[in-house]
């Protein structure tokens, strides 16, 4: 795996990729990427500046979005930016510019998450620092606050789960883990389903993708994607070409991406 590039010091390469390009499409994820972790979710607040560069980036692409293992709601609620997709819960479903919803979940996949999210609320109940978030197609188990031996023992009962459960599985991330169903679904199954819905009405004109993430769910876009990938708070161990070190970092790539774009 090569090491990646950082963003803003290999930024010339990067503008000139923009510049030939014949299409620009900017996705990003929202956390840990646009704006800091919290310890609880809830607590996460997108920068004015942030989303008016957000906005202006997006006026000046024929297609932009956010993608998230939010809900849709919720991270549409939080990056206040119109007229862009919103990919939440992983790839599970999309939000069209025009404002209409796209599902990718079957239905015995909602029914098992519903069920999980039921186990899960009655036998995490009262266990101090760990938080449970339901999603239309996952649930998160966000143990940030927790003790060491809480999160082992949050770790070990959902092993449990999810061997008395068949059809999920288990995904760790930065201070969670995530149960989703088997699925093919994930974050670049929500991309491609947009790049190839805009090379439809684009013929033959080629594609620059731009992908921003932070997370083990980013990672699939980064080995998959042709484009532009920046992985945010990590130099190592990554499939994306670029990094950068912080949200802060990416403000500073999205003045100059909007200064190349307007």
């Amino acid at each position: 795996m090569t090491a990646p590039i950082h963003a803003l010091e290999g930024w010339k390469g990067i503008e000139k990729e923009i510049r030939r390009a014949p299409r620009v499409a900017f996705f990003s994820d929202f956390d840990g990427t646009l704006v800091r972790l919290r310890r609880h979710p809830g607590q996460v607040v997108l920068p004015v500046r942030v989303r008016r560069l957000l906005c202006a980036v997006a006026q000046s692409v024929p297609v932009a979005g956010i993608v998230s293992g939010r809900r849709i709601s919720d991270v549409r609620r939080r990056a206040g930016v119109g007229h862009i997709w919103y990919v939440g819960a992983h790839g599970f479903f999309l939000r069209t510019p025009e404002n209409r919803l796209i599902s990718l979940l079957a239905n015995r996949e909602r029914e098992s998450v519903r069920k999980i999210q039921r186990v899960l609320f009655r036998r995490l109940r009262g266990w101090r620092g760990v938080h449970l978030e339901p999603k239309e197609a996952t649930v998160t188990v966000h143990y940030r606050s927790a003790s060491p031996g809480v999160a082992a023992r949050t770790r070990q009962l959902l092993e449990c789960v999810i061997k008395e459960h068949k059809g999920i599985s288990l995904m760790a991330g930065k201070k969670m883990w995530e149960l989703l169903p088997n699925s093919h679904i994930d974050k670049w199954t929500g991309i491609s389903f947009i790049l190839r819905r805009a090379r439809k009405r684009s013929g033959r004109l080629r594609w620059l993708p731009i992908f921003l993430g932070d997370d083990v769910t980013d990672e699939r876009v980064f080995r998959k994607m042709k484009g532009i990938s920046i992985a945010v708070g990590k130099k190592h161990r990554t499939a994306a070409r670029f990094y950068l070190r912080s949200p802060a970092e990416v403000t500073q790539f999205l003045e100059r991406v909007k200064a190349v774009l307007t």
